[in-house]
């Protein structure tokens, strides 16, 4: 399964997971996810960035990460849109 979360917000979801119905969803969707593109990457910081990713491997260690500007990644010789 892959699931899209939002680089800038997807911390706040996860953080308040316990107490919104909403943000459990977010979290279960993480949880199951077997990659997850990190999108919108380009509006955090690089130091943002990499807690976000620790904050996604802690909830998911088997997940794989895709980084994503404008819902496109760019992995290697290939580029994906949604």
């Amino acid at each position: 399964m892959v699931t899209v979360v939002d680089a800038k917000n997807i911390g706040l979801h996860l953080k308040h997971a316990n107490s919104r119905s909403h943000t459990k969803e977010a979290e279960r969707q993480v949880a199951y996810a077997d990659v997850i593109v990190v999108n919108k990457v380009d509006l955090v910081s690089p130091q943002q960035l990499d807690d976000v990713e620790e904050l996604l491997l802690d909830v998911n260690p088997g997940a794989t990460l895709l980084r994503a500007e404008h819902a496109k990644v760019r992995s290697g010789g290939w580029t994906c849109e949604w």
